[in-house]
C-alpha cells in the first residue's frame, strides 16, 4: 500500500507540474493574443487551448484540496473558491452556452477568459516551492535582476505590432 500511495503521490506532483506549464504557456498565448493579429483558425485553436489551461487549473485546485494533510488557510480557501466559481462560470458562460451568445451576456466578454488565465496562473504560481537559500544571487542581486527583467518584458510587450 505505500507504493500505491508513493506512485500516486509522483503522479500528482507531475500533474500539478503539467499544470504550471500549461498555464505559463497560456499566458504566453494570452500575450500574443493581445500583441498579434491571428486568422479564425488559429483564434480557435487559442480558445481551445485557454479551455485546456482553465479546465486543467480547476482540476489542480480541487486534487490539492482533496489530497492536502496540512491544514488550509482561510484566505487561500476563499481565493481559490472564488476562482474555481468564477472559472466554472466563464467556461459555461462563454464556451458552453449557446442563449448568452445571442443576449450578450456580461461573462461572454473575451477579456473574462484571460482574466481566468491570469489567474490560473497566479494559481498554479503560488504553489511553486522556490528556494532562494540554494541560489547564487544575494538579495540585492536577486532584485536588480528582477527589475532588469520586468524593464526587458515590458519593452518587449511595447514592441507587439497591436501595443
Amino acid at each position: 500500500m505505500p507504493t500505491k500511495l508513493k506512485n500516486l503521490k509522483v503522479s500528482l506532483s507531475y500533474f500539478f507540474n503539467f499544470a504550471f506549464s500549461i498555464s505559463i504557456i497560456g499566458l504566453i498565448f494570452f500575450v500574443a493574443d493581445f500583441g498579434f493579429d491571428q486568422s479564425v483558425e488559429f483564434q480557435r485553436y487559442l480558445i481551445a487551448y485557454y479551455i485546456l489551461v482553465l479546465t486543467v487549473g480547476v482540476i489542480a485546485t480541487v486534487l490539492r484540496y482533496i489530497i492536502k494533510s496540512k491544514a488550509i488557510k482561510r484566505s487561500v480557501l476563499i481565493f481559490d473558491g472564488a476562482t474555481v466559481l468564477l472559472t466554472f462560470a466563464i467556461l459555461i458562460v462563454h464556451f458552453f452556452s449557446e442563449e448568452t451568445q445571442q443576449n450578450s451576456s456580461f461573462l461572454y466578454d473575451d477579456i473574462w477568459v484571460k482574466f481566468a488565465i491570469i489567474l490560473t496562473f497566479i494559481r498554479e504560481f503560488s504553489e511553486q516551492n522556490i528556494s532562494y537559500k540554494r541560489t547564487y544571487l544575494n538579495p540585492a542581486q536577486l532584485f536588480v535582476i528582477s527589475f532588469l527583467s520586468i524593464i526587458l518584458i515590458g519593452t518587449f510587450m511595447l514592441l507587439l505590432p497591436r501595443a
